[in-house]
């Protein structure tokens, strides 16, 4: 009864993106077919302005010409061209003007070393960051360079151009920096000389005034590049500085999302897995329908591993109440780490009964009559074989809590692990008391999803179920673009969702993220298959049909249980954004059930009175009478 208010506020799915400035675009420059290079970009529109890039690379190609920093007026001459500029001296929206009223294609605005060491240097004079790093006790952070990724001394630098590092130097070589660039930090030893750090190489988030923006009308597409995909180019135009041609698109999207695919396959397969699970005792009747030999002694032990609670209107009710009150409670008061320990110490119990405990008891069969510690008067004698397995649980959860990012497979074990045994443990009595728990589930999702952001300006369930609100929504956050360098910076870090979720990576996604799915999305039309499933052996018994392959009404759950939550994934990939599952699962589920009962006949006795009763049955003989019978039942 407990583990459902941990279960039920967490019901929606949801693709989570990562916090970065990721190059949404690409440059794909040639001199001719044979050699054509292509350089990953960030477009304006990723800030907000600008027009978005072609989706594909069949635009027409134009001529890719070099200028200065382009913070003045462009001639005629750069018509119909990709206009490549330096980045300083002038706003981004300074230069996409100019080059808008030349008439480019496009704008390429490059990073240089001369700009990041000179902005780096004016940041550094006027105190940026300091807050930051007086907030978290670390030591000034650079925006242009890191000295834990590559760090040198030079005896003296370039007079009049400091920045101008030789890539030879011991700090542009050292493996940890990915740019090969380094730039002067500054500081200056008397016995060592100056020092350089690995320069930080990575996309820009191109802000602009709000207010300057309203009166331009841009039509080209702006990207930026990084200072070594700049310098590229550079190489390249003084190579062929009349022959270099160009076109901009988006970068390719992975046509299937193989996340999302993957956590519905494995909701799926826990909903319908965790359902044949639950109803193993009425599985064990259907066969000692045949012959029970042994029905007694299996009834015996269901009864002693499971303590059944059967769901009546009363706690329906009360399930929906308490779990609304409690996901509220959770948008106010964010206790992410006790809910965290709460998890763990359910998986505890739950992982041990499911897992490992059956593992060892196979593996160590020889040592179950050996026991660590007999107390027969407080918690009973403890075979070696359940030591081994709760102390194995009890690493894995370790694991698992001291590095939940990492250990993120284990969470879906575990929370499988929770699904199988709730499942086992609640259950439906009838199809009234089912529609009464689904029905409420269905508003209540839609309710703290899409009617909450009107009342409290976001979305409840998917504020608590990410673990609230973002770092970036947050007064003091230093960017995108810092937080890229310093993820680890407090301002920066994003509270971690619940772990009442599967999480699956966007593995081979360059957008990176993670896809989500509820528990609760997967146990509340869980309790529907079990019930199912259940009703289905029950009725085979009492028609004296034990040797039916297809479950009708398990397998029409199931088949609603697989359309809906697909459609539920096909909303969030088409609408970006968070959707309460119990939408799209409840009409599938609870509606095909209904529809199959009431054409084959049994909807009278699913909705008021559940499965049939069935009672230990002594061997049959089957007859031509048991054969009429059964033809006579109802047939969907």
């Amino acid at each position: 009864m407990h583990h459902i208010l941990r279960l039920l506020p967490v019901l929606f799915v949801l693709c989570q993106h990562a916090s970065a400035v990721i190059p949404a675009g690409i440059l794909r420059v040639s001199t001719d077919a044979n050699n054509v290079t292509d350089m990953l970009v960030a477009p304006s529109s990723q800030s907000g302005w600008g027009p978005h890039l072609p989706k594909n690379a069949s635009n027409p190609v134009h001529l890719v010409q070099l200028t200065t920093d382009g913070c003045s007026a462009l001639p005629s001459t750069y018509k119909g061209t990709y206009v490549v500029v330096n980045r300083g001296n002038c706003s981004f929206l300074d230069k996409a003007i100019h080059a808008s009223n030349a008439g480019a294609a496009g704008l390429i605005i490059r990073n240089t070393r001369e700009t990041v060491y000179v902005v780096d240097r004016n940041r550094t004079a006027s105190g940026g960051y300091s807050n930051l790093s007086d907030a978290s006790s670390t030591p000034p952070m650079s925006f242009a360079t890191d000295c834990l990724h590559g760090e040198s001394y030079l005896p003296n630098l370039h007079p009049t151009q400091p920045w101008l590092v030789p890539d030879d130097s011991t700090c542009a070589q050292d493996p940890r920096c990915v740019s090969h660039i380094c730039l002067p930090t500054g500081f200056q030893s008397h016995s060592l000389g100056f020092q350089v750090c690995c320069m930080w190489d990575t996309h820009l988030l191109m802000g602009v005034n709000a207010t300057l923006l309203k009166n331009a009308s841009l039509s080209l597409p702006v990207v930026f590049t990084t200072v070594g995909e700049g310098e590229n180019l550079t190489r390249l135009l003084e190579t062929s500085p009349t022959h270099l041609q160009g076109t901009l698109f988006q970068r390719p999207v992975p046509l299937v999302d193989v996340a999302s695919i993957v956590l519905w396959a494995l909701g799926i397969i826990t909903a319908i897995g965790g359902a044949y699970y639950a109803a193993s005792m009425e599985r064990q009747n259907t066969l000692n329908s045949k012959s029970h030999a042994h029905a007694d002694d299996d009834c015996r032990e269901h009864d002693e591993d499971d303590d059944v609670l059967d769901v009546s209107f009363r706690h329906a009710v009360a399930f929906i109440l308490f779990a609304g009150l409690f996901l509220t409670f959770l948008y106010f008061v964010h206790v992410g780490p006790l809910l965290s320990i709460m998890f763990g110490l359910s998986t505890l119990s739950t992982f041990t009964i499911l897992v490992t405990q059956p593992i060892f008891r196979t593996l160590l069969c020889c040592l179950r009559r050996r026991y660590v510690l007999r107390c027969p008067s407080i918690i009973g004698p403890l075979p070696i074989p359940d030591v081994v397995a709760a102390a194995t649980t009890t690493a894995l959860v370790v694991m698992w809590y001291l590095d939940r990012s990492e250990f993120w497979f284990l969470q879906d074990a575990f929370g499988i692990a929770l699904c199988f045994v709730f499942l086992r443990t609640i259950r439906l009595p009838t199809l009234q008391v089912a529609s009464v728990l689904l029905v409420l589930a269905f508003f209540y999702d839609i309710f703290f999803v899409f009617v909450t952001p009107l009342i409290f300006g976001r979305s409840v369930m998917v504020d608590v179920a990410t673990g609230g609100q973002s770092a970036s929504s947050k007064a003091g956050y230093p960017g995108v673009d810092f937080c890229e360098r310093y993820p680890s910076l407090k301002a920066c870090l994003d509270p971690e969702p619940l772990p009442m979720l599967l999480l699956f990576p966007r593995l081979h996604d360059w957008r990176g993220g993670q896809a989500m799915l509820g528990l609760g999305d997967i146990v509340l039309p869980g309790l529907l298959l079990s019930f199912a499933l259940r009703f289905d052996y029950s009725r085979e018994v009492q028609y004296k049909r034990t040797d039916v392959v297809v479950h009708r009404y398990y397998a029409v759950t199931c088949v609603g249980y697989c359309v809906g939550l697909f459609a539920a994934n096909l909303a969030v990939l088409y609408m970006e954004m968070g959707q309460p599952a119990l939408l799209y699962l409840v009409p599938c589920t609870l509606g095909g059930i209904a529809i199959a009962a009431s054409l084959s006949g049994d909807l009278h006795q699913m909705w008021h009175f559940g499965p049939y009763p069935v009672h230990p049955m002594a061997p049959t003989q089957r007859t031509p009478m048991d054969v009429e019978g059964g033809e006579q039942a109802p047939f969907l």
